[in-house]
């Protein structure tokens, strides 16, 4: 079968953390691939990354996993199991949101850039850079990094180009 793509509000993914699904020209759609369900021993669920609370469909959250094929925690590490378990549930660090049981990845959680309170996907920034004209598609990169006094985030995006005026061909 092949990848099921699903347009979403990028604004309310970003601001409000829930998927609103919109039409394929909605202006300010971005797409997600429907990964699908659990295989047999496996549950997923998605929890608020601040309170572990589960959340309900299409909010956006951090996706765990718990089943027969999840580790149990790692040899003579019980400091790594407290960050990476939770009551049996893995913590993957993935960003994403169910819907009817089928899940969907926006991100990951060490990859978002946060900058006065509103989530950016560092693959969304690297796709609107792509666009500009000159920007090598392919090779840009967008991440998070402090401001000098550590007080805020900032982005950074870098991007190689091909043009006359920055001198490159």
């Amino acid at each position: 079968d092949a990848a099921e793509l699903v347009k979403y509000e990028m604004s309310v993914l970003e601001q409000e953390h829930r998927a609103v699904p919109v039409p394929a020209d909605h202006p300010n759609a971005r797409e997600i691939v429907k990964l699908g369900r659990p295989v047999p021993g496996l549950r997923f669920r998605i929890v608020d990354p601040t309170s572990g609370a589960v959340l309900g469909d299409r909010e956006v959250g951090e996706l765990q996993i718990a089943g027969t094929s999840v580790m149990t925690g790692y040899y003579h590490r019980p400091d790594a199991d407290a960050e990476s378990l939770v009551d049996g549930w893995l913590r993957t660090g993935d960003l994403g949101y169910l819907v009817e049981g089928d899940v969907f990845i926006c991100g990951r959680s060490k990859e978002l850039i946060i900058v006065n309170g509103r989530n950016y996907y560092p693959q969304d920034l690297e796709w609107e850079a792509s666009q500009v004209q000159g920007v090598r598609k392919g090779n840009v990169i967008a991440f998070g990094t402090q401001g000098r006094h550590g007080d805020r985030e900032r982005v950074v995006i870098a991007a190689p180009c091909r043009c006359e005026a920055c001198g490159s061909g």
